[in-house]
């Protein structure tokens, strides 16, 4: 048997930004991609096989599909997020300070600060004991 461990893709396409704040973790297999802006704040937490996407990869109003990459829209993490194993996260989505993100959990919209998300679609859970 051969095992290894499944390599970060961190990549970024003409006129894309990805901005990593301080003392960040990015497990093993996670990918990242930033087609215009991929913004990670400090303290972040990313989960093994997570997915960051600033963009669809394809454009859905066309009848071909073949529109291009599609409309890109900003991600978000703010300060102190932590995304737990094989979290999708989708272009527009601002995740506020200190939320966590359930594993396996689809992030399709914004989720605020100091709250526990789940599910696919993500919902909000409940607020954390720390939040105010």
């Amino acid at each position: 048997m051969l095992c290894g461990t499944a390599p970060c893709e961190l990549t970024t396409h003409d006129g894309g930004r990805l901005e990593i704040g301080d003392r960040v973790f990015v497990n093993y297999g996670a990918s990242i991609s930033a087609h215009r802006l991929v913004q990670i704040g400090n303290d972040c937490k990313i989960g093994q096989h997570a997915i960051i996407l600033d963009c669809d990869y394809h454009d859905i109003d066309s009848p071909l599909h073949d529109g291009g990459h599609g409309v890109a829209r900003p991600v978000v993490l703010e300060e102190g997020v932590w995304l737990g194993a094989r979290v999708t996260v989708l272009k527009g989505v601002t995740i506020g300070k200190s939320s966590v993100i359930a594993a396996g959990s689809v992030v399709t919209r914004d989720v605020p600060g100091g709250v526990l998300a789940a599910g696919v679609p993500a919902r909000v859970v409940r607020r954390l004991p720390f939040a105010s």
